[in-house]
């Protein structure tokens, strides 16, 4: 979310990208949403930074998953109110067997989308602490 760099030979080109706001198929509309938004976070965002918690590899099952904790600072200027983004959650990455692509992007998180989305509407309590 923070960059928009995603390396399209990792992926399907049928991959399944899914999070607690939308799901959809498709390595191209994945590049086509990351282009709609760089642009909004590249203005907004003061500082970004995603934390990584854990990772495991369950190779049976082709899957990668991984804990983090996504953390997004935003300008104050006139006419914006400099709100803070902090959210927990995991993804789990799922290969085909043959290719080594990525087949199914799924991400889950600890913070309701409701309460994500509040977080952008509020002025951001600044200091708080990292506390997983």
């Amino acid at each position: 979310l923070f960059t928009g760099d995603v390396d399209p030979d990792l992926y399907a080109i049928d991959c399944v990208f899914t999070d607690p706001t939308i799901s959809f198929q498709g390595l191209e509309t994945f590049q086509k949403n990351l282009e709609n938004l760089s642009p909004i976070v590249d203005f907004f965002l003061q500082e970004g930074k995603t934390t990584l918690y854990s990772i495991a590899l369950d190779e049976p099952g082709r899957r990668v998953t991984a804990r983090w904790r996504m953390l997004g600072t935003f300008r104050r200027f006139p006419a914006f109110w400099g709100p803070e983004l902090d959210v927990k959650g995991q993804t789990v990455i799922t290969f085909d067997d043959e290719s080594g692509r990525v087949v199914d992007y799924r991400e889950t998180w600890a913070t309701e989308p409701g309460e994500a989305l509040r977080q952008l509407l509020v002025p951001a309590a600044r200091g708080e602490g990292d506390g997983e």
